[in-house]
């Protein structure tokens, strides 16, 4: 959603939110995921809370700089991406499975 561009255009302009709340979702996942002791239902709650965290981030950002409802901001900035994040999050979390016994982690 950045268009291959970055810098301080990009986080100012519609898309930013969702930049920034990548981070939250970067370090909430993480830090569940290190804690959760393999415990798939904690990490998969920890992906879903830091997905919501951008989600809300993006949201009001998207509605700021758009003079776009609440509502209406979710409806074009989260609800498309819905079902393809929670895909991307299955995804994720098997291929982390199989790096993690590549890698000789015995504990996946």
């Amino acid at each position: 959603f950045s268009g291959f561009q970055g810098g301080l255009i990009k986080l100012l302009g519609p898309t930013g939110g969702y930049l920034i709340g990548f981070i939250f979702l970067s370090l909430c996942t993480g830090v569940v995921a290190q804690y959760a002791q393999n415990n798939i239902s904690l990490e998969f709650l920890g992906m879903i809370i830091g997905l919501f965290l951008c989600y809300l981030l993006g949201t009001l950002w998207l509605s700021h700089q758009m003079h776009l409802g609440f509502f209406k901001a979710l409806s074009v900035g989260v609800i498309p991406f819905i079902i393809p994040d929670l895909i991307k999050l299955i995804l994720a979390r098997s291929i982390g499975i199989k790096i993690k016994k590549i890698n000789g982690d015995t504990t996946v």
